[in-house]
């Protein structure tokens, strides 16, 4: 079974992908990278995006403050984004994740 890769935006599934039908299989990839630097636990490598690209939408989508962007690839686990607008202040929770400050948001 072939690994695929889901975007959602605010849980809505905008791109959906396999590993399959890349132009170069992972394991060339690795083999290729790792010959010009160390790969380490938890390195990404980014090859590009599959179909369903925000801006190529008819109407385009594009991202604002406080989507969330999750990205979830098989058998391996999901990232999880907020997008904060440029300027905006951080801060941390208790749980140690940033956040913006409510103070700093713009409307």
């Amino acid at each position: 079974a072939s690994i695929t890769v889901e975007t959602r935006v605010n849980g809505e599934i905008m791109q959906s992908g396999r590993a399959g039908d890349m132009v170069f299989p992972i394991t060339v990839l690795v083999s290729y990278i790792s010959q010009a630097v160390r790969l380490l636990p938890g390195d990404v490598i980014l090859t590009g995006t599959p179909s369903g690209v925000g801006y190529a939408r008819n109407p385009p989508v594009y991202l604002v403050d406080g989507d969330v962007v999750e990205v979830a690839v098989s058998g391996l686990g999901e990232l999880r984004n907020r997008v904060v607008a440029m300027g905006t202040t951080l801060e941390r929770d208790p749980a140690g994740a940033s956040r913006p400050d409510s103070n700093s948001i713009h409307h």
